[in-house]
């Protein structure tokens, strides 16, 4: 089976290691397979199989005028209409709306199987603005789209004209590939200290400043504890005047991206994400695979899918830093509870294991083949049908 995987970039990101992952996973299984980017390669922040074949639109949105981002997209759907008619792959994969909304474009009247997928990735991009637009008319020319959690699929079913819509969990990575830059745990927080761990962008819509106000309350009841942040992003000047003027400026550290996840899940005591979500938390599912207990912002699109609350994590009121620092307190104090919680927490591993959520697409892909088959068939058929009349 060949497989093309079509998105917008390949920089650091969620979206981004789950299309090299599936990749490097399918190309090992000797399958035929290639990723198509809109953004140049240059940008790639991950090493492919030497079986992956990598092509690049060079077509990126850098966001300056709307005529200017719709010359880009009609240049975008060509090109990878000439990449699609030349491959003929059995199935292309679209990751975020934006890839979705080009790929129906592209592929319309090709005879391809084309599956669409919803990430949770908006950009303000304009170019990710006008495909978020014309999700509703075009994403009934794909053989389905694939939603991250059930509450996604429903929005999907509602309010779109989805031909099919299938729900697939992202993979919580464990044990997690090491890509560059790498920041040794060591070299921020000594041996015998907790570490209270976040990973994400530093934008407002992570929510951190929230985050270093319910640390910074407990600093003096938990002097043991430091707070780790890794991400980059606008927000880092606004959240180290946060941390500066904090009670306890030097046990918060925000030492930008680190390519060493696995070694910060394992080295951690607890996680916490204050983001809420539009899709699925991977770095919530991940630092669970890893047998971290969690503390979360409750939203029922995407925390509720990973965290059980009381089992294996604590799930806040959204934006309630009261309630914030008192779960986060109620954890950094037990250590029995954080140990249950943490034994608990590892069922992600089983929950959203690479095995399981890679078997779900490829039945997805065998699924949609078969109906594009049989409508194949249907169609002879009537028209045979026509021809003896």
């Amino acid at each position: 089976m060949h497989i093309l995987i079509f998105t917008k970039d390949l920089v650091d990101g969620d979206t981004q290691r789950i299309v090299a992952t599936l990749a490097n996973y399918w190309a090992g299984r000797r399958r035929e397979v290639t990723v198509v980017t809109l953004a140049p390669e240059d940008g790639d922040s991950y090493v492919f199989d030497p079986g992956v074949q990598r092509i690049s639109l060079n077509l990126d949105d850098d966001g300056v005028d709307m005529t200017r981002a719709l010359r880009r997209s009609v240049r975008a759907v060509a090109a990878l209409r000439r990449i699609l008619a030349a491959l003929r792959p059995e199935v292309v994969l679209a990751m975020t709306s934006t890839a979705s909304v080009l790929l129906a474009f592209a592929s319309y009247r090709l005879g391809l199987c084309t599956v669409g997928s919803e990430t949770g990735y908006h950009s303000v991009s304009l170019l990710d603005r006008a495909c978020t637009m014309l999700r509703r008319p075009m994403y009934r020319y794909l053989d389905a789209v694939v939603a991250q959690t059930g509450k996604d699929a429903e929005w999907l079913g509602t309010h779109l004209q989805a031909a099919r819509v299938a729900v697939i969990p992202n993979v919580a990575l464990s044990p997690f590939p090491q890509y560059a830059p790498r920041i040794a745990p060591s070299a921020l927080v000594g041996a015998g200290r907790r570490v209270l761990l976040a990973i994400g962008p530093l934008d407002r819509e992570r929510q951190f400043g929230l985050l270093l106000q319910a640390f910074s309350e407990l600093t003096s009841i938990h002097p043991g504890w430091h707070l780790v942040i890794l991400g980059e992003g606008p927000q880092r000047p606004a959240l180290e005047e946060i941390a500066r003027l904090s009670a306890a400026p030097m046990r918060i550290h925000l030492p930008g991206i680190a390519g060493n996840l696995g070694e910060w899940y394992v080295r951690a005591d607890l996680y916490v994400m204050t983001a809420q979500p539009n899709g699925f938390p991977n770095g919530l599912a991940e630092a669970l695979s890893h047998g971290l207990p969690a503390v979360s912002f409750d939203s029922d699109t995407g925390t509720r899918d990973v965290i059980r609350h009381g089992v294996d994590g604590l799930m806040v009121a959204p934006g309630d830093v009261a309630q914030l620092s008192e779960s986060l307190e109620r954890l950094m104090r037990d250590d029995e509870l954080r140990r249950c919680f943490a034994v608990r927490a590892r069922d992600a591993c089983d929950r959203f294991s690479f095995a399981r959520v890679a078997a779900l697409w490829e039945d997805l892909f065998g699924e949609v083949a078969a109906a594009r088959g049989h409508r194949r068939e249907d169609a002879g058929l009537a028209g045979r049908a026509r021809g003896k009349g």
